[in-house]
């Protein structure tokens, strides 16, 4: 266990060194998102996870989001699987953090052959923000999230990928809405050092593409128990 925890640390330096949070002009914003995740295979059809994550932002210096992820997947063949899963989150809003409610479905369908895997996985979500603490917290948000990843493995334990996501607003309390509203761009890996335990290491840039919001360049790292 403690050989893992080097490894997470080290890849926390890598990315901080190779994507150096203030030298860089062009960026206005830098972030960092660590997870810790459990998968459990229930049958050999449906699994269900858990995971922890907080997100940092501000140049890494204060907690922008903390955030609780439970879920259930069916995998109805090695191509295609549908999840269901929600989300309590706590963003940071200065003054307070404000409570966040998330339920979404997946849909995701996988095109696969050797060494190259290219899977395009669609999201709808529901959120509540500020249930209690806004007159318009009643008013979900609604998204359409589009996302097209590819893979390449190169063993059986290091596997890089390159993804970009697409954000469609539906519907919210706001007059912004039905448009592409953000976007995802991402490379990393996934390194598996047995069948229970994993990492992730990736670098993403998330941009908006309304209002004033500045692009933000995220280092992220996550660690995978499977049982």
């Amino acid at each position: 266990m403690m050989q893992i925890f080097r490894y997470l640390f080290s890849g926390v330096l890598f990315f901080s060194f190779i994507f150096p949070f203030n030298d860089v002009k062009a960026q206005k914003d830098a972030g960092l998102w660590a997870n810790v995740s459990l998968n459990h295979q229930v049958t050999r059809r449906i699994s269900v996870s858990l995971s922890e994550q907080i997100r940092l932002n501000q140049n890494v210096s204060q907690v922008d989001q903390v955030f609780t992820d439970a879920g259930i997947t069916y995998q109805w063949s090695k191509s295609f699987r549908t999840g269901i899963s929600y989300r309590l989150s706590f963003r940071n809003e200065i003054e307070f953090y404000e409570t966040r409610h998330r339920f979404y479905v997946d849909l995701s369908y996988r095109l696969r052959k050797r060494p190259v895997s290219m899977t395009i996985r669609q999201r709808f979500q529901q959120q509540y923000s500020g249930l209690n603490t806004s007159e318009n917290g009643d008013i979900p948000e609604w998204y359409s999230r589009t996302k097209l990843a590819v893979k390449y493995d190169l063993s059986k334990k290091y596997t890089p990928y390159v993804s970009v996501e697409a954000f469609y607003l539906i519907d919210n309390d706001d007059e912004d809405n039905q448009t592409f509203d953000q976007m995802r761009y991402e490379a990393g890996f996934d390194y598996d050092f047995n069948r229970r335990h994993s990492l992730n290491l990736f670098y993403m840039v998330q941009t908006k593409l309304l209002g004033k919001e500045s692009t933000k360049f995220i280092s992220g790292i996550g660690y995978t128990y499977s049982f």
